[in-house]
């Protein structure tokens, strides 16, 4: 599980950031490259827990995003951020994979 320093991580050349209640923020749409750096840092911290199915990026009309796949929603909140190195995330919840 994701402790609090979570939200105190930065990776370095990220863009212009802003500290707020909730975390560090980007004032900034993040561009592709600082997307993938954050979604690296992101995964080797979260490892593998049973709930995750996937972590991607997205793309919608305020730019680049981190996706995170996941089983179903209960407790996630709790171990995903809302932002991670000044990036966005979201999660989606799509189930368990399975063969078809």
């Amino acid at each position: 599980m994701l402790g609090l320093d979570v939200f105190n991580h930065r990776i370095e050349g990220l863009g212009q950031f802003i500290r707020n209640g909730h975390g560090v923020v980007n004032t900034m749409p993040s561009t592709i490259d600082e997307v993938r750096t954050a979604k690296v840092a992101l995964i080797s911290t979260m490892g593998d827990p049973d709930w995750l199915r996937g972590v991607g990026i997205g793309r919608d009309l305020q730019g680049y995003y981190i996706r995170v796949n996941v089983a179903s929603a209960e407790g996630v909140s709790a171990a995903v951020p809302s932002t991670w190195g000044g990036v966005r995330v979201h999660v989606e919840v799509i189930g368990d994979i399975t063969a078809r």
